[in-house]
């Protein structure tokens, strides 16, 4: 995510009531093998990104659900064949965005490690080239003392989340 969208984002949350300053949440991957890092904006968006997707049938559920700027996003990621935007009554499936289906988009936790996490946390975890996608950066689990603490030096809040993780992850009740 962009810094601009990252400020975006924030000042959305912020405008709901909510203390976004410097907070992140941690917990389990996927697989459970690492540790997953997320900004708390972000991993907010990402959770409703995540279940809009998931849940909406047309695209008047989509931007209903959706921030203007994820909606846009996806006009965007959408073969409208004609260049307009769909109508709101017309099916929406999310595999059909450009960059869905392969993981592209929405922005993967993992890759973002790499843009917004200070050196001193990036050195304790371990870049892994993927092979259709970005470089990730992945944390032993081990570690997640040294990387809270490296984070809290920077001047983070950090928190385990797991379920906020899990539906960042787009896996919340799984």
């Amino acid at each position: 995510m962009s810094a601009a969208r990252r400020v975006h984002v924030a000042a959305l949350l912020q405008g709901e009531g909510m203390d976004t300053h410097l907070h992140v949440v941690f917990g389990r991957s996927v697989d459970g093998l690492s540790t997953v890092y997320i900004e708390r904006p972000l991993a907010d968006d990402l959770a409703r990104t995540r279940r809009v997707l998931d849940d909406a049938t047309t695209w008047g559920e989509l931007r209903a659900g959706l921030t203007a700027d994820r909606y846009l996003e996806c006009v965007d990621r959408a073969d409208t064949r004609d260049g307009h935007e769909p109508d709101d009554n017309d099916a929406f499936e999310a595999h059909e965005l450009a960059g869905f289906a392969d993981g592209d988009w929405p922005e993967w936790p993992a890759t973002e490690h790499l843009h917004w996490m200070p050196d001193e946390a990036k050195l304790l975890g371990k870049r892994e080239p993927t092979v259709l996608n970005d470089d990730i950066l992945e944390f032993d689990p081990a570690n997640d003392s040294a990387v809270v603490a490296a984070l809290e030096r920077a001047g983070y809040v950090v928190t385990e989340d797991n379920d906020a993780v899990a539906a960042a992850l787009g896996m919340a009740g799984a």
